[in-house]
């Protein structure tokens, strides 16, 4: 049974190293879980070997986490591409500019300000693509612009 446990074990390791590859979760899910029940298999046939197996599943998972995300580079777009893309002091400096609706604001669409591209939303006015907007206001991520009459 023991064998058992160890295979099932590295094949949720084979699996978890494979989410590394091809990401979306699920491959990576079931290779945890493979091991979660290695652990379980090795604690019923004897709990020292389960207890083992237990330790290095907590400690070997969080290791495989950050191997992952610096190996496939996830942690520069996930941790400095948000502050870098759309932070709120990028999106101050609008407050005032003129721009120029690149589609039709439903309420929502994009803007072109100077060169920038920015989605922005209206206080419910449909504004047709092509016609002026003004920055009125930056709430937290959302850019709010009125038409310029």
């Amino acid at each position: 049974m023991i064998e058992l446990a160890a295979i099932i074990y590295f094949a949720g390791l084979a699996l978890m190293a494979l989410e590394m590859i091809v990401p979306g979760g699920i491959v990576g899910t079931i290779g945890f879980l493979c091991c979660v029940a290695a652990v379980v298999i090795a604690w019923h046939e004897n709990w020292a070997y389960g207890l083992g197996g237990a330790v290095f599943v907590a400690a070997g998972t969080p290791f495989m986490m950050v191997f992952a995300l610096r190996r496939l580079r996830l942690n520069k777009s996930l941790v400095r591409g948000a502050a870098a893309k759309g932070s709120k002091a990028d999106l101050d400096d609008l407050i005032g500019k003129d721009g120029k609706a690149r589609s039709a604001l439903r309420p929502a669409g994009i803007a072109i300000f100077g060169s920038r591209r920015v989605s922005v939303v209206t206080r419910g006015d449909m504004i047709e693509s092509g016609a002026g907007v003004k920055v009125i206001a930056v709430e937290g991520n959302r850019v709010v612009v009125k038409k310029i009459e």
